[in-house]
């Protein structure tokens, strides 16, 4: 509610005489962190609290840093993610390929969505048109493009 209101200081003091903490409600509170401020030290600060950190948990720090221009903690912190056992999700997917800075990044993450055969569906391949294109490799941006199985327009 207060993270609603407008009020990181108000939400924080809530969480804080909250008995049970969990991690439902510790992912409420890094992004109220995040919408709010864009407080990413407090938000880390949060993340790093969490004992039992979910899918959700690592999806929204990831996405964070990636807003916020931290693409190095953004890349470091998925490669985290899955060295301690998480798979990352399609959105997980769709936060990271916006933090990618090469090329050979990129590639690499688009690797692991075909992998996971997560390289279709729309937005996934529109999440991959644009990293490549930001990688200057437009080559594998009209590539994926035009193996695009549907494609539609954003009015």
């Amino acid at each position: 509610m207060y993270g609603a209101c407008g009020s990181v200081a108000d939400a924080q003091a809530t969480f804080n005489v909250i008995q049970t903490q969990n991690v439902h409600l510790q992912n409420i509170l890094i992004h109220t962190y995040i919408a709010l401020n864009g407080h990413f030290k407090d938000a880390i600060n949060v993340f790093e609290s969490i004992s039992k950190r979910n899918v959700v948990s690592w999806t929204t720090i990831i996405s964070f840093a990636t807003q916020q221009g931290f693409c190095a903690e953004a890349m470091m912190l998925f490669h985290r993610m899955e060295s301690v056992g998480f798979a990352p999700s399609k959105i997980t997917f769709i936060s990271i390929l916006e933090a990618c800075t090469t090329q050979e990044e990129g590639c690499e993450i688009h690797h692991s969505l075909v992998v996971r055969n997560y390289e279709t569906g729309t937005i996934v391949a529109t999440a991959l048109i644009t990293m490549y294109e930001s990688c200057g490799s437009l080559t594998n941006a009209r590539y994926i493009f035009a193996t695009m199985p549907k494609k539609n327009v954003v009015p």
